[in-house]
């Protein structure tokens, strides 16, 4: 009897590459599908390959975002409110060991030197004061007729009665507090966690919240810090968002030119099916050990800085240097745990302030990440499914060929290597997950030229695991490699306990 031709190495090659690419499309529909469908395991699935993407990137943008070579975009500083510099401006020091360990003395005096500071935006990431009279004279300091804009907490409290995430104003005695005045706006801050995700982690930031000012008064919508932040660092849509949410300020607005992405993101922030996913891209520094922090702050110089308060302070009070802040979105926080202001993220902890310039980058310099709540018609679902699942197939396309092109590799390296089975072995491992760790990071910055290339919200989308499901023929023929190699060992150590001989095991081919 005749036996069966040996296929050919390349034949083998292809028949595994398509395989993969066969597998890796029904993954891609089915967590696609299941996720719009709000389907627990497939949602996990989707929201945790999200967050490996944008570790990822934080991992290799130094390197390999063009963005950070070329200079383009916005910078960011996030000025740090230490002890030391608490203590200089608050009358008795122990009140820096409570929860407000940054005193409107201190804002106050940031607010003169930052106004000379060059920079484009600053946000005031600390909570009003609750004296109304300490509060007036914060919000004096603050409404200068030049300088930098500056963005300060709205004072509100969270109104969950309509199930939505509004906020019910806190009027200042029986009036309406000025929303806008000077350069000075107020936006609300708040963001919250997934609930859905039951993990704590701060993925979503809103883009506008709904005002309750008052009873029988409709809601009015503001947008919130990070995206006021966004629109008021371009000139083109500054404009635009003071006639559109300050109109009391606002002038020229009948020649206002219409920005077509604030119109899509305000049609994102108003949509109750929807949420806009943040888009991490900056590490925190506040949360590294001082070795780490100054390997990581290397990678990041001039595109994302930290300062202590305590080291732009004089006998005077702040001393910016000049061109510190020049042309950068800066925020005001403290990163002391007394604070009370850290938050889990996909990126692991995170001050609040952290999250806030996260928030902004990604509506500066990508396009707003759209999910949905769940609150949409099953068949608004579906299509959100399917466009997911076109999202991906480009990305498939690209990983697939790339996986094709590692699968003629090893398996011309063992057709070479016939008698090194080992070394040919040990080769093919490295050569599997090197392909597969050049595929990941390669679908991370590859998505993220789309998201720059995007004219409005995009859907967000799991890139990465296709990818795994790319290599799963791989992981299969590292399964059996590794079963076969642990028999092989059994069979041994039987022998030597027993003394017996046993029938050797078939030899297994590549």
């Amino acid at each position: 009897m005749k036996q069966p031709l040996e296929e050919p190495w390349w034949k083998r090659a292809l028949i595994v590459g398509f395989a993969g690419l066969l597998f890796s499309l029904c993954m891609a529909f089915l967590i696609s599908i299941g996720s719009s469908l709000r389907i627990a395991p497939f949602v996990a699935i989707e929201r945790a390959g999200v967050d490996l993407g944008q570790r990822t990137y934080v991992a290799f943008a130094p390197w390999l975002d063009p963005s950070f070579q070329s200079g383009a975009g916005a910078s960011y500083a996030f000025i740090d409110v230490d002890a030391e510099a608490c203590r200089r401006f608050s009358p008795d020091p122990d009140d820096c060991l409570t929860d407000r360990p940054i005193p409107t003395a201190l804002i106050t005096d940031f607010a003169r030197a930052a106004a000379l500071s060059g920079a484009r935006v600053v946000i005031i990431d600390v909570a009003p004061p609750e004296d109304l009279a300490e509060r007036n004279s914060l919000l004096a300091a603050l409404s200068r007729p030049t300088g930098p804009y500056f963005i300060a907490p709205l004072r509100s409290r969270p109104d969950l009665s309509g199930g939505t995430l509004a906020q019910r104003l806190d009027r200042q005695g029986s009036l309406t507090p000025r929303l806008a005045q000077g350069r000075l706006r107020l936006a609300p801050i708040a963001t919250s966690a997934d609930i859905g995700a039951g993990d704590g982690v701060i993925r979503h930031f809103p883009l506008l919240t709904p005002i309750r000012e008052g009873q029988g008064q409709p809601d009015r919508w503001l947008p919130s810090a990070p995206f006021l932040a966004a629109m008021l660092a371009q000139p083109d849509t500054a404009r635009a968002v003071d006639c559109r949410f300050y109109g009391a300020v606002a002038t020229g607005c009948a020649t206002a030119a219409q920005s077509s992405l604030m119109d899509s993101a305000v049609a994102l922030g108003r949509d109750p099916a929807l949420r806009n996913r943040i888009q991490y891209s900056l590490p925190s520094l506040a949360a590294l050990a001082p070795q780490n922090e100054v390997r990581l702050r290397s990678r990041y110089l001039g595109r994302y800085d930290r300062y202590p308060a305590s080291g732009l302070l004089d006998e005077t009070g702040f001393a910016i240097p000049e061109g510190v802040l020049t042309d950068r979105i800066v925020v005001l926080g403290s990163s002391q745990t007394q604070g009370n202001d850290w938050h889990a993220t996909p990126l692991g902890a995170m001050t609040g302030s952290e999250i806030v310039l996260n928030a902004t980058r990604a509506l500066i310099e990508f396009s707003p990440l759209s999910e949905g709540t769940g609150a949409s018609p099953p068949a608004r679902q579906l299509l959100q499914g399917l466009t997911a699942f076109l999202a991906k197939l480009k990305g498939i396309g690209l990983g697939a060929l790339i996986m094709t092109l590692c699968w003629l590799t090893i398996f011309g390296l063992n057709d070479r290597m016939k008698r090194r089975g080992r070394l040919s072995g040990l080769l093919s491992v490295l050569l599997f997950f090197g392909f597969i760790g050049a595929l990941f990071v390669l679908e991370v910055f590859a998505g993220l030229g789309a998201l720059r290339g995007a004219r409005g919200p995009v859907q967000a989308v799991d890139l990465l695991t296709p990818v795994v499901a790319l290599g799963l023929e791989g992981f299969a023929e590292a399964a059996r490699s590794f079963t076969h190699q642990a028999e092989a060992l059994g069979q041994k150590l039987l022998n030597r306990i027993t003394g017996q001989a046993v029938a050797a095991l078939p030899t297994q081919e590549p």
